[in-house]
Parts: structure tokens; C-alpha cells; sequence
């Protein structure tokens, strides 16, 4: 650790053969860490990595046991913000639509592809609409969990920590807040079949 002088106070960076050290032994684990969990392709995983590793840099030295938990928590901020802003510019590879959907860009479908296109999107719309009918018939805390699980995509883990509850209990909750989804949705079903 050396400190850095000028016209600021003194600030504790990292000495270079030590953050060597750290990056040889923790590159490899957070590149998997960072490769698996977001399924990005390597070039990209790698970048992120990058990132991580610039920003640990940027921190004040830290003891060797805490780095890994560090990295990790970085690398989640970053692929949080890397999603985040792959979003807000709305990108979308054309290798990831559907068929359809690259034909409807290229301007080949038939009007009649179209029409059904039309009413598959009214089905769709319809159901989503019944399952938010029947998700509202749920109490607040089941509601929230599913949508947190299936909707907001937070992982089992992630919902016992936040609601400090076993993952048993989390997996318990959701499985009965799925039941009565389902029942919510039966009942809705036979209903609309009955008008």
C-alpha cells in the first residue's frame, strides 16, 4: 500500500505487485462467475471483468479475504448496469428474433401471416390480462413474490435473503402462492367459458 501526495490529502492505493497477485488468483473465478451468470458471450464477459477489476483498483486497498466477496458484488453491480443499459437502448440482435419476427422486419409476411400475427398478439394480450386479473385477487406478499420470482427474475436465494427466510420457506411460499394462482385462474376460465 502507498499513499498518494498533492494538494488533496493522502489517499491508500494499491501496490502494484500485490494487486498483481490478487488479479492472477481471482481473474480466472470472477470471469466464470461473470461468463455463467449472464450467459454473455466471452469478448463481452471479459470486458465486465475489466470493469470489476478497474473499479477494485480505484478502491482503497482491502485485507485479501475480502477481495473475492468484493469482485463479486462489483461484478453484480456491473452486469445489473450492463443489462440496464442494454435495455434503456432496447437492443436486440436479429440472430435472437423469432422467424416471424425477422420476416416482418424483411416486410415478406402475407397480409394473411399478418392477420394472425394481429390475433395472436390480441390471445396474448387477453391473457395477460386474465393473469393480472387473477394475480390481483392474491393477497399483497403473495402477489409480490411472484412477481419478484417470474416477472423480476430474482433467484430463490435472493428473495430468503431479502425477506430473511429460509430458501425452504421461499420455495414453500411460492409453490403455494402458485396454487392459488392457478385456482384464481381456473375459476376465471370456467367463468369466461360460461358467458
Amino acid at each position: 500500500m502507498t499513499a498518494e501526495t498533492g494538494s488533496s490529502p493522502a489517499r491508500l492505493t494499491w501496490d502494484s505487485a500485490r494487486f498483481e497477485d490478487l488479479y492472477a488468483r481471482n481473474a480466472a473465478p470472477l470471469y466464470r462467475f461473470v461468463f455463467f451468470r449472464s450467459g454473455l458471450n466471452e469478448a463481452t464477459a471479459a470486458e465486465i471483468c475489466a470493469e470489476v477489476f478497474l473499479a477494485l483498483w480505484r478502491m482503497p486497498p482491502l485485507p485479501d479475504d475480502e477481495v473475492g466477496a468484493v469482485l463479486n458484488g462489483i461484478a453484480r453491480r456491473k452486469l445489473a448496469d450492463f443489462y440496464r443499459s442494454r435495455q434503456a437502448r432496447r437492443e436486440v440482435r436479429f440472430s435472437d428474433l423469432t422467424e416471424v419476427e425477422r420476416l416482418r422486419l424483411r416486410g415478406l409476411l402475407s397480409n394473411e401471416a399478418r392477420d394472425a400475427d394481429r390475433q395472436e398478439a390480441a390471445l396474448t394480450e387477453s391473457l395477460r390480462a386474465l393473469v393480472g386479473e387473477a394475480l390481483s385477487e392474491l393477497d399483497w406478499d403473495a402477489q409480490e413474490l411472484l412477481l419478484d420470482k417470474y416477472v423480476r427474475g430474482r433467484s430463490v436465494r435472493d428473495l430468503a435473503e431479502r425477506l430473511k427466510l429460509s430458501e425452504t420457506a421461499v420455495m414453500s411460499a411460492l409453490a403455494r402462492a402458485l396454487a392459488r394462482l392457478r385456482k384464481q385462474l381456473d375459476t376465471r376460465i370456467k367463468m369466461e367459458g360460461a358467458l
